[in-house]
């Protein structure tokens, strides 16, 4: 994300009962926080670069159903720490 919180919210329509756990630990969450003091610690915690790849496995499709099935793999900097998978 490169720090780009914002512009992910911009981008991506998230379900709005969906439950995060976060990367750090923590409580979950339940749906968006896009507060200004949530946006700046998120732009903070993800400010680094990285790399993301997905192998889409399987795919399903029925009337409005739609199914994908696949691995992500990613790399990159988060919380100030050394690039990690």
């Amino acid at each position: 994300m490169r720090g780009e919180v914002r512009r992910y919210f911009e981008l991506v329509n998230e379900a709005p009962d969906y439950t995060l756990m976060p990367p750090n630990g923590g409580p979950t969450r339940h749906g968006r926080d896009a507060s200004p003091a949530s946006v700046e610690a998120l732009e903070e915690f993800f400010a680094g670069a990285g790399e993301a790849d997905l192998e889409l496995e399987q795919t399903y499709a029925s009337g409005d159903l739609v199914v994908l099935v696949g691995v992500e793999r990613q790399h990159g900097t988060v919380a100030g720490l050394p690039d990690q998978d």
